[in-house]
């Protein structure tokens, strides 16, 4: 009984965890970059960021893929690295 306690505990936990980085690192996110991006409206995050659950970890990317439309000048692309190091401060690669 003792075991089923802990592993709902810390299924909870690990649920709760992810709550927490999809509402203050990937929403936030998605709504900098679907503007930028010219994203269509009610974009999923899954389908266009992968973001770390551990951003401080060595060796953590974020990645953004890029749309087929979306032909970025230098100058655009400078501009979405920095709204993601604004938000997670790790390195970005795009696709």
């Amino acid at each position: 009984m003792t075991g089923g306690a802990v592993y709902a505990g810390n299924r909870a936990h690990r649920r709760w965890a992810l709550r927490q980085h999809r509402r203050q690192l990937v929403q936030p996110l998605m709504k900098s970059l679907s503007g930028p991006l010219q994203l269509p409206i009610g974009a999923s995050a899954d389908t266009w960021l992968v973001v770390p659950r551990n951003p401080a970890q060595q060796g953590s990317i974020t990645r953004v893929n890029l749309p087929d439309h979306w032909a970025g000048e230098e100058y655009q692309q400078l501009a979405i690295a920095r709204l993601v190091d604004r938000w997670i401060k790790v390195p970005m690669e795009a696709s």
